[in-house]
């Protein structure tokens, strides 16, 4: 293809080591201290899991209860959930799924374990207790998470040797809605009622009259994997020490649970799409007679499947400058909504609309603003690999194409029984005039970026800039 290697010692990978870290349920012991009376909680696998540690083979821990709502900090919303309580040296109660008083990227961000952990350990917790909700029941009940908890975990182990996380949270127990119901019997509220206040961004918390005593045993192993790295120089004397990355994941489940017979967990559009389209689009930068002003980076990333850990090892570990990458395009599932009709451009969040626009054209489509009715991203921007980029600064930009109405709600039904399933192979039904308009869309964004007298940047008012530190504004030097 005739790409530069981008990898380490001058080859196209970046091993990445892993901990890989299995709890052992035998070997696992939870107790309860409630005003001196102690006794086990339950049973492992019907009422509690307690999740492995990748930092210790083998955790003692023990320390009373608090409650903190969703455990979520966000002065911007005016929402504290540790405000009323002391977390030193205990466990925080917390609800799954992200406090509903936020609006959905911010929910989905602050719901993150990456995130609650963060703040946890700024206050002092030891532990985590992981509460369900009704909502978090329908999305990924309690009961999945036991049958599953035989799957190993995994951490990436960065330049100092250590497991990425945090090591100070020394346990994490999930427990079952039923033994959720006792985490509240001292309080006045019902559950119920804790919930309703806490989407109305009421605090909370309270203290509990448990005292937890946990024993945890886990089981490591460290394996590696690497990211696949290639780059297309540059032609500017001075643009082409800055990069637009390119990324997509390679990996997917496996071999796994059979599902009628077949073990073999296929991945081919997730993400097999994804990777198929980021080789053309390298190809097609590498077929240019001329290399746009700025360098490309062609990232084929490991571990997504496990907590976007491969693109989260590039993210803060990158083999090029970290402040030289201004943007991410990340391909995950090519929506086969096709054929394309139209170009879909919302509010100009990192100044690029006028980009947009000429890729719309380039492609012979029209531009329509989002639906009213378009759900928010939420919860996708947190779990594609994106999000790696976007927790350094790096924004992350896609061109949003819109098809065949009845086309979508085909394959959104084939989603929902073909997802993470051993089906997700080559006889599903994929439009690939479709897909190929997609790649298409996706290498005009890029050769537009490389090419663009500016860099994307959030608008200063953007949340994401207030989180994590860029701007239009700073991106410019004027900040």
């Amino acid at each position: 293809m005739g790409l530069e290697p981008a990898g380490s010692n001058g080859s196209y990978f970046q091993r990445v080591t892993f901990r890989e870290f299995t709890v052992i349920p035998e070997k696992c012991d939870a107790y309860a201290d409630q005003s001196g009376q102690v006794g086990p909680i339950g049973t492992f696998g019907e009422d509690y899991v307690l999740l492995g540690s990748p930092f210790e083979k083998v955790v003692n821990v023990n320390g009373p209860v608090v409650f903190a709502g969703y455990g979520a900090v966000v002065p911007s919303h005016k929402i504290d959930d540790y405000a009323g309580i002391d977390a030193k040296g205990k466990f925080v109660a917390v609800f799954r799924g992200g406090s509903p008083a936020l609006p959905a990227e911010e929910r989905a961000h602050y719901g993150t374990q990456a995130v609650i952990q963060a703040d946890a350990v700024k206050h002092g917790a030891i532990g985590i207790v992981i509460l369900p909700t009704p909502e978090s029941e329908k999305e990924s009940p309690f009961a999945k998470m036991a049958a599953n908890i035989d799957q190993p975990g995994l951490r990436w182990i960065g330049p100092d040797g250590q497991p990425n996380g945090r090591p100070e949270i020394k346990a994490i127990m999930a427990i079952s809605p039923t033994l959720a119901e006792r985490v509240f019997v001292a309080n006045p509220l019902s559950v119920e009622q804790i919930l309703e206040n806490l989407k109305a961004g009421k605090n909370q918390s309270f203290d509990t009259p448990y005292v937890l005593k946990l024993h945890v045993e886990t089981e490591h192993r460290d394996i590696t994997s690497p990211n696949v790295l290639a780059i297309r120089r540059g032609s500017d004397p001075k643009l082409k020490d800055e990069f637009i990355v390119y990324s997509a994941h390679y990996d997917h489940l496996g071999i796994g649970k059979a599902v009628n017979g077949d073990s073999l967990y296929n991945g081919a559009w997730d993400n097999a799409t994804g990777v198929t389209s980021v080789l053309n689009i390298a190809d097609a930068f590498a077929a240019l007679p001329k290399a746009p002003a700025r360098s490309v980076l062609f990232a084929f990333v490991t571990a997504e499947e496990k907590g976007l850990l491969g693109s989260d090892y590039f993210a803060q570990n990158p083999t090029i400058a970290k402040r030289s990458i201004i943007g991410n395009i990340n391909i995950d599932m090519i929506p086969f909504f096709g054929p394309y009709k139209e170009v879909v451009i919302g509010p100009d969040r990192v100044g690029m609309n006028g980009t947009l626009q000429r890729v719309a054209a380039e492609l012979g489509l029209p531009v329509v603003e989002p639906a009213k009715d378009a759900p928010q991203r939420g919860s996708f921007m947190t779990r594609s690999d994106g999000y790696s980029f976007i927790r350094q600064g790096i924004p992350t930009i896609n061109v949003s194409l819109r098809g065949d109405a009845k086309a979508a709600d085909e394959m959104r039904a084939i989603y929902g029984t073909r997802y993470h399933q051993p089906n997700d192979d080559l006889t599903m039904p994929f439009n690939w005039d479709a897909g190929a308009t997609f790649a298409r869309a996706q290498f005009l964004l890029g050769y537009e970026l490389a090419n663009s007298t500016t860099r994307p940047a959030w608008k200063s008012d953007d949340w994401l800039a207030t989180v994590f530190g860029t701007s239009a504004a700073a991106a410019s030097g004027t900040k």
